[in-house]
């Protein structure tokens, strides 16, 4: 007990204050590292399935468009109003949408992937254990 109160003791506080700042971000950016397979791919995933099926063509499909091109407009620079107009805009959407949803797809395929391996070795291994 009294090596731990030394070395405490020896540090100042503003680098105890660092260290556990720094621990709490690392073990946050972990969790979330850990966590993104689990519910944030799939939601994602799921989000941009419905939005497929039920926006897309509908009059709350066009009006959500014009929000999210109104709110890129208004975040591009006045100097770049003439370069960038509303059909760049629109493809950017559309682009965005679709790398994502192919992207969500294929780390989704990955992952069914490697469950269905470790499912199958592991089943595999336990069936030859008495040959």
């Amino acid at each position: 007990m009294e090596a731990i109160k030394m070395v405490i003791s020896a540090m100042p506080a503003w680098m105890a204050v660092v260290c556990l700042v720094g621990g709490v971000f690392i073990g946050a950016l972990a969790m979330v590292r850990l966590g993104y397979s689990v519910v944030v791919a799939k939601a994602a995933y799921k989000w941009i399935c419905w939005a497929e099926e039920n926006v897309i063509g509908s009059k709350m499909g066009e009006e959500k468009k014009k929000q999210v091109i109104k709110a890129l407009r208004d975040l591009t620079p006045d100097w770049l109003d003439w370069a960038i107009n509303e059909k760049f805009l629109d493809f950017f959407v559309e682009l965005i949408f679709k790398v994502t949803k192919s992207k969500l797809e294929a780390y989704m395929e990955k992952k069914s992937k490697e469950t269905a391996t470790v499912a199958r070795f592991g089943k595999a291994g336990e069936d030859n254990k008495y040959d």
